[in-house]
């Protein structure tokens, strides 16, 4: 049978590293590598996002609030809103600054958001109304709704959530930042 192996005949590489055949298979066990999370891993990004809402660091805080602000990730979203009792013993009396809008209006918002998801009061889109920094055409990439129609003259949307079906109407504005007014159509 020449040029095929079999596992219990190691190639020529193997053999000088001792692997490959049985008996380099009973080798005592090692210990488990320890599993660092990666980017992008629910549990990474959870607790990332955790640690900076509870650091008690104006900036982490922020950071994070921003973050928070449109994660949509359901796991995420249940795993921060099981630690609002933290987050809000953490957060509580941190002067986060901000000039025309007090950044602690955005945490305000996130606590707001995870304790409505903790809820399950409804579709995230509910929350449009409830702050004015959801650009439509964000949301439209994230995939988030649909623009259905666009008056660049009145600067107004309609737009429909991707997930519930839920209309809205969304008046873009500008004093010094730009902002979205969103409003349920009937």
């Amino acid at each position: 049978m020449r040029g095929q192996t079999t596992s219990d005949s190691p190639l020529p590489a193997q053999r000088e590293r001792g692997e490959g055949c049985s008996a380099s298979r009973q080798k005592t066990p090692s210990k488990a590598p320890e599993v660092t999370p990666k980017p992008g891993n629910y549990l990474h990004t959870m607790s990332t996002l955790l640690s900076d809402l509870t650091s008690r660091d104006p900036h982490r805080i922020w950071s994070a609030t921003s973050a928070v602000t449109t994660l949509r990730d359901p796991v995420q979203l249940d795993l921060l809103a099981a630690q609002l009792p933290e987050i809000r013993a953490q957060t509580a009396g941190i002067d986060l600054g901000g000039a025309l809008l007090p950044n602690s209006e955005r945490l305000k918002f996130v606590l707001h958001k995870l304790e409505y998801w903790r809820d399950r009061t409804g579709c995230l889109c509910r929350l449009y109304p409830d702050w004015l920094q959801f650009d439509p055409n964000r949301e439209a990439k994230a995939g988030n709704i649909r623009i259905l129609e666009t008056n660049l003259y009145e600067r107004t949307y309609t737009c429909e959530c991707a997930l519930c079906g839920t209309r809205y109407t969304v008046e873009e504005g500008e004093y010094h930042y730009t902002w979205w007014k969103w409003q349920p159509v009937d």
